[in-house]
């Protein structure tokens, strides 16, 4: 499957941003022009999230502004 342009992932669970699995997966279903956007909890370490970010191919995050009730948004760039 893909590549897709965009790739988005909502999950309940605060330790989904962490799995470096996951994001390399997500990372080969983006288009190199693509854009990944991953949901994770408000209790999460941006600092960390970002670090398996880049570990899974990614070679640039953001940090999207959201209110801080509703966690935290990532745009991930292939």
């Amino acid at each position: 499957a893909g590549p897709y342009d965009l790739v988005v992932a909502f999950d309940g669970r605060d330790d989904f941003a962490h799995s470096l699995q996951t994001l390399r997966r997500m990372r080969h279903l983006a288009a190199p022009s693509g854009t990944v956007v991953v949901a994770a909890g408000a209790g999460d370490d941006a600092l960390v999230d970002a670090v398996y970010a880049r570990a899974a191919g990614f070679s640039k995050v953001d940090l999207l502004p959201v209110p801080a009730v509703a966690g935290r948004l990532f745009r991930l760039t292939p």
